[in-house]
């Protein structure tokens, strides 16, 4: 039986259930490994304005989207994706003048093809980084990455990890209200309605935020030699994906640091190079960032598999 919230037959809200996030293979690895990774892949692509980087980390990227989410795809983030990477490549021309091959004038201005080549690649590289940031929120959770700062930053993790859920949970609470407003027959509109549906929300929040603090305070929590329960264990799998993210990161990194993987668009969009050492780096950096996405696939045809025996 499916939990509903209160005065809906609408599923509970996403900080209780989320259907559309799986327990999939990649999601199973340790949070630092999991992190390292993630972390690695984003920054390697920020950091690169190479066509066949960014093309990677935006394939990579995507395709890690649709199967972390295939429950509930939400074709709509996709869809503003496009429509804010359509919005780059129209605007960029209009804005930068620069490059020797002209297409026409505009207002005496010129629309040069190096302009549009640009304004491609940072719409590729912005909707890949929010792929991968979408990918990040949906395999690090609340609690992996309280598990990984309450160590060292336990005050500085749980402000974190309190301010990622307070936006989610003062929305939902915010609907909760208004529920019980209308199925009471209390609801009303106008700003004194506003009024009171806000007054409502800064007192629940305040009360929660109350309570939470103080059960922190009575577990002891950032306590010099606290110990506290966790389910995530660093296995020889985790180990594995720690040296390989490693290694792959060094490797790509290096390529860039020689120069190998540099390329400008301006003042003639040159092509990519395939020297032997850019064609190392982009091996590297796609075996880093596609590696979810063939593990992730690995997992489901190996789970395909055994049910089929049963």
């Amino acid at each position: 039986m499916k939990k509903t919230d209160v005065f809906s037959e609408k599923p509970a809200p996403s900080f209780v259930m989320d259907k559309s996030v799986r327990s999939t293979g990649y999601q199973r690895f340790h949070p630092v490994s999991a992190a390292v990774h993630l972390l690695s892949c984003m920054v390697l692509l920020m950091f690169s304005t190479n066509p066949v980087i960014c093309g990677l980390g935006w394939i990579s990227g995507l395709s890690m989207c649709l199967l972390l989410r295939r429950g509930r795809t939400q074709w709509s983030y996709y869809l503003w994706s496009i429509i804010l990477g359509l919005a780059v490549i129209l605007t960029n021309p209009l804005i930068t003048h620069r490059g020797n091959t002209v297409l026409f004038f505009v207002n005496s201005n010129p629309f040069t093809l190096e302009a549009v080549f640009f304004g491609v690649y940072m719409a590729v590289i912005l909707t890949a980084v929010l792929f991968w940031c979408r990918v990040w929120n949906t395999v690090m959770s609340t609690d992996r990455i309280m598990f990984i700062l309450q160590k060292t930053l336990p005050k500085a993790s749980l402000v974190l990890t309190g301010a990622l859920r307070f936006f989610p949970l003062l929305a939902d609470r915010w609907r909760q209200i208004r529920r019980a407003q209308l199925a009471t027959g209390e609801e009303g509109r106008g700003i004194r309605a506003a009024a009171a549906q806000f007054s409502s929300l800064v007192t629940w929040s305040m009360e929660h935020a109350i309570g939470a603090a103080a059960s922190m305070r009575s577990r002891g929590y950032g306590l010099k030699g606290r110990k506290s329960y966790t389910n995530f264990r660093f296995t020889g799998q985790d180990l594995f994906l720690l040296i390989y993210t490693i290694v792959l990161t060094g490797l790509t990194g290096w390529m860039m640091g020689t120069g190998a993987l540099s390329y400008s668009f301006y003042p003639v969009t040159p092509p990519v190079s395939l020297t032997v050492q850019a064609l190392t780096g982009y091996v590297c950096y796609g075996c880093l960032a596609l590696f979810p996405t063939f593990f992730e696939l690995g997992d489901m045809l190996f789970w395909t598999f055994l049910r089929r025996k049963i």
